[in-house]
């Protein structure tokens, strides 16, 4: 679906959240698809569910901190209840002086926590949609826009003009050398200038819009793009990108022209989606490579690296994120990458419970 970007959660957001030094932090997030018949009830499965996690999440907690987190949990609760479900999932940030509200258009797991800032369901979220660029382009017109946790919005449209009605077309007695080589009657000949003046107008075109594309991918920091339209636009435009533009190509698919935004998004997305595998599987085979030497399995010899500031890349599988919810904070002050791969790709990390890290070269201290 169309969306506005600007109240998604960004990277930026979560580093703000995660740079806090503060654990009065009430995070909550939700699973709350509004074509679900359990969310359609006056009082909707998702409220329920919160209403029973707050009442045991403030009955385990100590009276001082209870005080705190009171207060912050009703006005979770206040705001769910009117709040009209439009997004399938629905994540919260409450503190006496902090409230965050980012509805998303893909599924979150169920949680609440009080203290430290919780960050892992919109990172897993971010993990399985991430942002990439959508062209899509034909001899006449083009729309990129940007898909990001399943919404698309447009960032840029053009449209050939071409006026062909003031071009003068060849008329009159067709050339001699024509008539020598057997061609038939008709304005083929005549209007070969014609059809070559606007091929070459629709040319330029698509090279524009490849100028276009590599400058606003650079702009919003895109590093993910999918080309749709007829087979020989798509080409053109691909063929047209400069080098660094055309290492973001992630793929090429069918797209009718006048597609919406949402037609868009659901066309695309499997091709970043599998893009974004490829990456992982990679990812992992190269942290298993440097294993023994420059990398570490398992949560003790993760957590030991990360204290000590010796981790450079951190590599969790991302549904086992929850069982770590200070993994994205110590990342962040160790100065260490966090990356989130699915299932399939960390299964051969199994053995050290889907989380390894690589450990600092003396270049990448340095840097």
């Amino acid at each position: 679906m169309a969306g506005d970007l600007s109240l998604l959660p960004r990277a930026e957001d979560l580093d703000d959240l995660l740079e806090r030094d503060r654990d009065d932090v009430l995070s909550v997030a939700l699973a709350t698809d509004p074509t679900l018949p359990e969310h359609q009830a006056v009082h909707p499965a998702y409220l329920i569910w919160l209403e029973n996690a707050l009442r045991d999440l403030l009955r385990d907690l100590p009276p001082p901190r209870r005080r705190v987190a009171r207060p912050l949990a009703q006005r979770v609760t206040a705001y769910v209840r009117t709040w009209k479900p439009s997004a399938r999932g629905l994540a919260l940030f409450a503190a006496p002086d902090l409230w965050r509200v980012y509805p998303v258009q893909v599924p979150l797991p169920n949680r609440v926590r009080f203290g430290l800032p919780d960050v892992t369901a919109l990172l897993e979220a971010l993990d399985a949609c991430p942002p990439y660029a959508i062209l899509a382009v034909d001899t006449r017109h083009a729309r990129l826009a940007v898909g990001y946790l399943g919404n698309a919005s447009l960032l840029a449209e053009e449209t050939l003009d071409l006026h062909t009605e003031h071009w003068r077309q060849t008329s009159g007695r067709r050339p001699t050398a024509a008539r020598r080589m057997g061609e038939g009657a008709g304005r083929g000949t005549q209007r070969d200038p014609f059809e070559a003046r606007r091929r070459a107008h629709v040319q330029a075109f698509w090279e524009h819009v490849a100028a276009e594309t590599a400058r606003l991918l650079a702009a919003r920091r895109l590093t993910a793009l999918v080309v749709g339209g007829p087979e020989e636009a798509a080409a053109a435009v691909v063929r047209a990108l400069p080098p660094q533009a055309r290492r973001a190509l992630v793929g090429t698919v069918p797209l009718p022209r006048y597609e919406g935004l949402a037609e868009m998004l659901q066309r695309t997305v499997q091709a970043a989606v599998e893009a974004e595998r490829r990456r992982d599987r990679e990812l992992v085979a190269a942290v298993l490579e440097a294993q023994g030497t420059r990398a570490v399995l398992g949560w003790p010899a993760v957590d030991e690296a990360l204290r000590l500031r010796q981790a450079h890349l951190v590599v969790v599988e991302s549904s086992r994120l929850a069982h770590h919810p200070e993994l994205p904070r110590l990342a962040r002050q160790a100065g260490a990458r966090l990356e989130l791969v699915h299932a399939d790709a960390a299964a051969p990390l199994a053995a050290g419970g889907g989380i390894a890290a690589v450990l600092r070269t003396p270049s990448t201290a340095a840097g």
